[in-house]
């Protein structure tokens, strides 16, 4: 989309404004596709496909480890692909994918079938993350950046709030719910293919040459990385088993009339409102810094899984716990994205790409970790294991604090 540089000023700015509008509604669509869909319904939906294919805690977690194969490898080759051929290819060949394997999980008639649709689901988050950053970097002022990443970033929990209500009310037919969030997903594919810019005609980081591996890997930058690695890990034993430890213990069994099925749909949709809290993370940046904000939210991190670890069988600190989780989630991953772009503002997507990378390295462990702990010990001790990796990221700061997506 382009702006007609032959009208006056001020309808310039109206169009320009209203450009960005849009450009920030399409981006958290792709991610609400990606990760609320194609990544996170996984976990929703742990209980139904635990007993159509009768999987242990250990296969249930191999197979979330598994699915997160496609995301590691094509986040490997994003940032590379997004300065070669621009947003709007990866982001609708990201999408794709995400219709596609929403729609071969559903069709799914043995393990092996559901671990493939699953693993191409995966796919899509790798393609279509990274190139927002260059989105926003190259759409959006300074001031602005920020806030537009963040509000991007709320996709997931945008996407999560969808996923809910659609399985209560699809009830036992998971595979058509499945089914319906391949279609929507399509169409959503199509809304960004139309608004994505293309490749930018720019001198790229591209025609630069690969940054070195001195650049990548200085001091300042392994504890950014430490801290991707470290969401990563502690989210995806969230992600993945929240929903099955509820189901197990039926915590929210009678609690405010609910049924187990009821109760779970409703935990889950109370975590994507939390995650739409996401959209201050640029605001509370700029006002307290991110140090003071990843410490606390990393609090909030921790108390999420120790809701569930420590209380089984009580409904309310299970709803508490998917607020606390939704929320602190969401602006975790919304910093790592300020704290990549700011690192590596020279190259934005390379910086975000790697980043990014490396918590979906965290993610790829985290589920099995967590699977055959929870086979050993059970559930709870899979969520104190979780605990324990998010009251890390309390240590785990910048050198310096930053206020802005962009240095001065």
């Amino acid at each position: 989309m382009s702006v007609d540089t032959t009208l006056p000023s001020t309808q310039q700015q109206t169009l320009e404004a209203h450009k960005q509008i849009q450009l920030a509604v399409a981006g958290a669509m792709i991610v609400a596709v990606s990760y609320g869909w194609g990544r996170y319904n996984y976990g929703l939906f742990l209980p139904e496909i635990k007993s159509a294919f009768s999987l242990s805690p250990a296969w249930l977690g191999l197979i979330g480890s598994l699915s997160y194969t496609g995301y590691l490898l094509t986040t490997l080759f994003s940032s590379l692909l997004a300065t070669l051929l621009g947003p709007r290819i990866l982001i609708t060949v990201g999408g794709l994918c995400a219709a596609g394997g929403l729609l071969l999980v559903s069709q799914a008639d043995s393990a092996t079938t559901l671990l493939f649709g699953l693993v191409l689901a995966g796919i899509s988050p790798g393609l279509c993350y990274t190139p927002l950053s260059d989105v926003v970097v190259r759409s959006y002022t300074k001031n602005h950046q920020s806030r537009a990443y963040a509000f991007m970033n709320t996709g997931t929990g945008f996407g999560v709030i969808l996923a809910g209500p659609l399985a209560l009310w699809m009830g036992d037919q998971w595979r058509a719910a499945w089914l319906l969030f391949a279609g929507l997903s399509l169409l959503i594919t199509l809304y960004n293919w139309y608004l994505m810019p293309g490749r930018c005609n720019r001198t790229t980081s591209l025609s630069q040459g690969l940054p070195p591996l001195t650049w990548l890997l200085n001091r300042q930058r392994l504890r950014l990385y430490l801290y991707a690695c470290s969401v990563g890990l502690a989210s995806s034993v969230y992600w993945t088993f929240s929903v099955d430890i509820i189901t197990e213990n039926n915590q929210v069994s009678g609690f405010m009339g609910m049924d187990t099925q009821f109760g779970t749909r409703v935990f889950w949709i109370l975590l994507g409102a939390a995650g739409c809290l996401g959209v201050i993370a640029g605001d509370l940046v700029r006002k307290t810094g991110i140090i003071t904000a990843i410490r606390s939210m990393s609090l909030l991190l921790c108390g999420s899984m120790l809701c569930l670890a420590l209380a089984p069988g009580n409904g309310a600190l299970a709803l508490f716990s998917a607020v606390l989780f939704g929320s602190s989630f969401v602006i975790l991953t919304a910093f790592a994205g300020i704290w990549a772009v700011h690192s590596f503002h020279q190259r934005p997507s390379a910086g975000f790409g790697l980043v990014f990378l490396i918590m979906s390295l965290g993610q790829f462990i985290g589920p099995f970790t967590a699977g055959l702990v929870a086979e050993l010990s059970g559930l709870s001790a899979a969520f104190f294991f979780g605990s324990g990796l998010s009251a890390l990221l309390i240590l785990i700061t910048p050198k310096d604090d930053i206020r802005h997506l962009t240095p001065d």
